[in-house]
């Protein structure tokens, strides 16, 4: 959160509880870096800008998410 500057205002941001994750550690990060990263980036925009990153649960599998409330994308 640090690294990105998220932790300097303008976007919110909502942390739920993530669990374990078993893999590398460090391409781990790369990955929620950049799915934070992209989601703080597009939601910037918005009147008020929300990044959500949690885990939910289908069955015994956690599932983590990364949610914001930016432009999103056309589907054709």
């Amino acid at each position: 959160v640090r690294m990105l500057g998220l932790d300097s205002g303008g976007v919110e941001l909502a942390i739920g509880e993530l669990g374990r994750a078993d893999g590398d550690r460090a391409l781990l990060g790369d990955v929620f870096a950049n799915l934070l990263g992209n989601a703080a980036k597009f939601s910037r925009g918005s009147a008020s800008p929300r990044v959500e990153v949690g885990c939910d649960r289908e069955g015994a599998e956690p599932v983590w998410f990364v949610r914001d409330n930016g432009v999103g994308f056309v589907q054709e």
